[in-house]
């Protein structure tokens, strides 16, 4: 079956590349005749199969092959949607006047689809690359032996062939310059596949340098999953993180953290997902209680818990989508607050699949919480 699923997803990438390559090569003709039709075609099935390579030998480091296979998703996807969108206006167009439009016009039209197709490439990538500090401020009406506790999140680094352990180390300076007492991590740190990160050591030695008083915290998402998922985890322990694996512990006797393995991994997870209502239950009158749970569909799953701390969702990453994930959860980014339960979504601080951003933004997110009844 995952055979068959795959045959039909690498078809339909070939005839997705296929309709891009006719369309660039039409924009060609109208300058200069272009015999050698298939000769165009050879750069267009070589980036192809970069892209396919990193889901075909997902076993092995394809190093420079799976960056540029990720950019070359990000080409495609822009493109064959412009083209697509241009193409069905055109058809539209002449329908309604029956009648054939001219080769300029449909040239010219296809010229400003390419345009903007890398216009938006290029706006894409920089966005994406571009870390913002989200702040919050929460109160928590429960007294503690804190006043207040400065908490760093992040989600959905997707560390592998395009964010890696340089990437990483961005992140942990803009992490550091905020001087967090803590700093939680809401799942998809790794994206699926502990083969495709680059100098794992590195990786480790850059987690070792974010600077928090009460230590960096993880709990899985869904790409935190797989085959190699326990080279995951192990990479994680050599960064000096602490997984909390459907695990509650309370932290300078002031407050309490929990974090939850994924409720849909893609893969093996080092077990199921616990139900942790009996344990959670224990602070419920007592010490605050602060849950990482990379997906905000479980939000409604808790009671009596202050602060829940998701990713997931990366706001859609690319306008429209952004559209339909506002409809798919009760919050899908954000500040949300239902009685005394409070929920904070991020973006993400990096991409999954095609590298871009279009409409939303990577963050990091800085949450000022105070404590005490008012």
């Amino acid at each position: 079956m995952r055979n068959a699923v795959m045959f039909v997803v690498l078809l339909l990438y070939a005839l997705i590349n296929y309709y891009v390559g006719s369309r660039f090569l039409s924009l060609l003709q109208l300058i200069r005749p272009f015999r050698l039709r298939w000769f165009w075609y050879l750069p267009f099935a070589f980036f192809a199969c970069t892209s396919a390579a990193t889901f075909v030998f997902s076993s092995r480091n394809l190093k420079w092959v799976g960056k540029i296979g990720n950019y070359w998703l990000a080409v495609m996807v822009l493109a064959f949607v412009l083209f697509g969108l241009t193409d069905l206006v055109l058809l539209a167009v002449r329908l309604l006047r029956k009648t054939e439009l001219s080769r300029s016009v449909v040239g010219a039209s296809r010229l400003a689809a390419a345009a903007a197709a890398l216009l938006l490439l290029a706006f894409g990538l920089r966005t994406a690359s571009n870390v913002r500090l989200t702040k919050y401020e929460v109160t928590i009406e429960k007294d503690t032996s804190l006043d207040s506790l400065k908490l760093v999140l992040f989600s959905d680094l997707h560390l592998g062939y395009v964010n890696d352990h340089e990437k990483l180390a961005e992140i942990v300076a803009k992490i550091n310059e905020t001087h967090p007492d803590i700093v939680v991590i809401s799942g998809d740190f790794f994206d699926g596949n502990y083969n495709a990160v680059q100098q794992p050591k590195k990786v480790a030695e850059e987690l070792r340098k974010i600077e928090a008083t009460y230590g960096v915290y993880l709990a899985w998402g869904n790409h935190d999953a797989g085959d190699t998922f326990e080279e995951m985890r192990q990479l994680a322990l050599d960064g000096g993180i602490t997984l909390l694996e459907d695990e509650a512990v309370t932290i300078a006797d002031a407050f309490v953290l929990a974090g939850r393995r994924d409720s849909f991994p893609l893969g093996e997870q080092g077990g199921s997902r616990a139900d942790m209502s009996g344990r959670l239950a224990e602070f419920e009158t007592g010490l605050p209680v602060i849950v990482l749970d990379h997906q905000p569909s479980n939000i409604d799953e808790y009671e009596n818990v202050d602060l829940i701390l998701c990713g997931h969702t990366h706001q859609g990453q690319v306008f429209p989508i952004n559209l339909i994930t506002d409809r798919l959860f009760k919050v899908d980014y954000g500040y949300y607050r239902e009685g005394a339960k409070q929920v904070v979504v991020s973006s993400g601080i990096a991409t999954w699949g095609p590298p871009i951003r279009l409409g939303t933004k990577s963050e990091l997110v800085e949450i000022t919480v105070r404590f005490g009844a008012e």
